[in-house]
């Protein structure tokens, strides 16, 4: 089985438009956290896949990609037809981090559960690195789901992209039905340049010792997360982030 991790990068929303300031700085981004993420794993048996636009894409042809990383427009038909077995698709935001062994666990559950055809990491970690606050992120639905598709089903481009692109696009999250995978194996990143800001036009809150001492509950896309456990220790929040593959000591 051919294994791919895909992220939409900056494919085009109609509901709002991203800068070439924002384009430049979700790059870095990118390749500063979640691409040593996912160059990290246990299991490195998978190719990464950037699905990209075309309103910003005089910008993003321009842009380093690494050769791990397909980076694709018209969401990538050449890349997923072109293979003879069964692929699985594991999807994870352009900002967010997978820890050094989430792979790992991604594929053991897929050969434990062979009927299986959707798996997602919904307990996840939230690190908000404005503030310095790391916190259990549970959601009902998740957008982190691994997809397993049989070779039957990518003989009609038409039809899996319809079933795919808008599973993992804005109708619906394709979760429904998912086994469960562990917790705590995706870290969110909150760092002032998330799309929900973009799209709301609002800034990142910033908050007080007071205020980040006292949080009992994080308004986040339009919700609001109660607080359970969560640490704003820089030394636990250092060896968490290690654990998901970065070094955020190098990075001051």
């Amino acid at each position: 089985m051919i294994h791919f991790v895909e992220t939409f990068f900056d494919i085009d929303r109609p509901t709002y438009r991203t800068t070439e300031g924002w384009v430049r700085f979700r790059h870095r981004f990118f390749l500063d956290y979640t691409l040593p993420a996912l160059l990290a794993q246990t299991f490195g048996d998978f190719r990464v896949v950037v699905h990209c636009g075309k309103r910003n894409a005089a910008i993003t042809q321009k842009l380093h990609w690494p050769a791990r990383v397909d980076q694709v427009y018209g969401f990538g038909r050449h890349v997923y037809s072109g293979f003879p077995g069964d692929i699985a698709i594991t999807r994870i935001d352009s900002d967010d981090l997978l820890r050094r062994d989430a792979m790992a666990a991604v594929r053991e559950a897929v050969a434990a559960n062979p009927e299986a055809r959707r798996f997602a990491f919904k307990q996840n970690l939230c690190w908000d690195m404005v503030n310095g606050i790391i916190f259990d992120h549970v959601r009902s639905s998740t957008p982190f789901v691994t997809s397993v598709w049989a070779r039957s089903e990518l003989r009609d481009w038409d039809k899996f992209s319809a079933a795919h692109l808008r599973a993992h696009g804005g109708d619906g999250l394709g979760d429904r039905g998912a086994l469960e995978l562990p917790r705590r194996m995706v870290l969110i990143t909150k760092h002032g340049q998330n799309t929900n800001l973009l799209k709301r036009g609002r800034a990142h809150p910033v908050f007080s010792e007071e205020e980040k001492a006292g949080l009992k509950a994080y308004h986040d896309d339009g919700k609001v997360w109660k607080l359970g456990w969560r640490t704003v220790d820089p030394v636990e929040i250092a060896a968490i982030v290690r654990r998901f593959g970065v070094e955020t000591e190098r990075r001051r």
